[in-house]
């Protein structure tokens, strides 16, 4: 649909909001970029049916009208592109109507859900994360149903029926949603501080077989007992679910029998407070067994930690549903607010016996506003036959004149990878320094560089050099909006936002990313 539809149906919301009482609001994110488009730039074998420079213009509004008992929205993405033609992308991505009242919800058209803890179903969205892959058009990173939503419950029961096509991961708004899934999930407060629930889950379209999947979990607090008994400073929850699922596999787990699955998933978390004077202690541990789980319209807890410091988020172990089993334990002691400790242990073992296993250790101090931290990690992934990844840093935040401050982050990175042929040894460094005005204006710069073969190989002469991704980072807020801009080039691969991992293209000129809401 083009845009004087697009500008008719705001109008027509506007007016009827204005007129009717109700409630109407928008949002905008828009992305231009000038410079070599992704597969053709230095370090990377030539492609002539690419231009040596181009631009690229993303934008996707969204609007969302409420009214009583009714909601109304859609998102429209358009994008264009200066070669190829065929890639320019207008698309109406999302849009839904809801209707709720008296207990009852029903949505028809997109929507986001989660059965449980996602080891049947989950369906969401990255909000903020625009997706690119060569040979595609760019896209927001949704991952929700087209159909069907029905909700109902009480104060101490729910239920919630589901029908619609799952849009898959890297799969943009624009192409044909393939599978098809109905479900439905139930959940009861049996005794005070313990809930559980049963899922069901069908799934046609994969491998041309239907696929079905049940299960059920219960989530237990032990507050209001230990409240009662005395013990109101320590804190316990447990969860568990467990996942059985039926189907053709097209690559079946050795630990189950042909056509089965299941997935196993348990937590157990505590808080305790001043165990010692000024101390607040917490600890979470995790365990999975995932085997035949990959159901395409589900995305089980990874039990792998989330870095922020950019040289371990890009290295992030990337779960495998088809058989994937391990822990995660984490631990943090906190002074007062002065001092924090962090500790992670994690752990998996997946399909042909590849293993992953990472420490990590972070020990953060804020004093009179300022913050200082420093980090260690070591561990190895032989899925990316990583082995002796060691990775340690440093982050400081030194604010002057009150609202303004500078940050300095170093990184540093080593790694042996291991093939049937050969051994290399890998070292990445990272440095930024940035400027802040506290939520008005920043500006840095950001140098990462890597002997990575992979990526530092001169496809010309087969020479492997340090490469360097140097950039000039800004930001500016005002009210309601926001603008980010990028000079330089930027290293590609692996992005991890909110427990999802996706890759990013490289990219090498300069960008402007508007953000807006009204």
């Amino acid at each position: 649909m083009n845009k004087p539809h697009i500008f008719a149906i705001v109008g027509a919301l506007a007016c009827f909001a204005a007129g009717a009482e109700a409630q109407i609001s928008a949002s905008n994110i828009a992305l231009i970029r000038s410079g070599k488009p992704p597969g053709n730039l230095p370090f990377q074998p030539p492609n002539p049916g690419l231009p040596s420079t181009g631009y690229s213009t993303f934008d996707a509004f969204t609007l969302d009208w409420s009214h009583a008992a009714l909601r109304l929205g859609f998102r429209y993405e358009f994008y264009d592109v200066s070669e190829p033609r065929t890639l320019q992308l207008r698309e109406f991505s999302r849009r839904y109507a809801t209707w709720a009242a008296d207990g009852l919800e029903i949505t028809v058209g997109n929507y986001e859900t989660l059965f449980g803890r996602g080891l049947l179903l989950r369906a969401f969205e990255l909000p903020g994360v625009i997706r690119e892959e060569i040979g595609l058009a760019q896209y927001a990173d949704s991952r929700d149903l087209d159909g069907l939503r029905l909700r109902t419950g009480g104060a101490r029961w729910n239920v919630e029926v589901v029908q619609g096509k799952p849009r898959v991961e890297a799969l943009p708004p624009d192409q044909p949603r393939v599978l098809d899934v109905a479900g439905a999930t139930a959940s009861a407060e049996i005794v005070r501080g313990t809930r559980a629930g049963a899922n069901y889950v069908r799934i046609d379209g994969i491998d041309g077989a239907p696929h079905e999947g049940g299960g059920g979990f219960v989530q237990f607090t032990a507050d209001p007992w230990l409240e009662r008994a005395g013990w109101s400073r320590l804190t316990l929850d447990t969860y568990g679910e467990y996942a059985h699922v039926s189907g053709h596999f097209a690559r079946p787990s050795p630990r189950t029998s042909q056509g089965r699955g299941y997935g196993v998933y348990v937590s157990q978390s505590a808080t305790l407070d001043e165990p010692l004077p000024g101390l607040r202690w917490g600890a979470t541990y995790e365990y999975k067994d995932y085997q035949g789980l990959q159901l395409f319209a589900n995305e089980p807890p990874p039990l792998v930690r989330e870095h922020s410091y950019a040289l371990l988020n890009r290295v992030t172990h990337v779960v495998e549903p088809q058989q994937e089993q391990g822990y995660q334990f984490e631990t943090r002691v906190d002074y007062r607010g002065w001092a924090e400790l962090t500790l992670n242990w994690s752990r998996a073992e997946n399909a042909r016996s590849r293993r992953f296993h990472e420490r990590y250790a972070e020990l953060a101090t804020h004093w009179r506003g300022r913050t200082a931290a420093l980090f260690g990690g070591r561990g190895a992934d032989d899925f990316d036959s990583t082995h002796d990844r060691d990775t340690f840093g440093g982050f400081t935040q030194m604010p002057f004149a009150g609202v303004h401050s500078i940050e300095a982050e170093l990184e540093r990175q080593s790694a042996t990878r291991r093939t049937s042929r050969q051994s290399v040894d890998i070292e990445d460094r990272y440095a930024s320094l940035t400027y802040a005005w506290a939520e008005h204006f920043s500006i840095g710069v950001v140098r990462q560089t890597t002997n990575d073969p992979g990526e530092a190989t001169d496809p010309v002469t087969g020479h492997v050099a340090r490469r360097a991704f140097d950039s000039l980072q800004a930001s500016l807020s005002r009210d309601r909006h926001s603008l980010s801009l990028f000079w330089g080039r930027r290293r590609g691969g692996l992005a991890c936002t909110a427990g999802t991992c996706y890759r990013v293209l490289e990219f090498e000129g300069v960008s402007a990313l508007l953000v807006s809401r009204f």
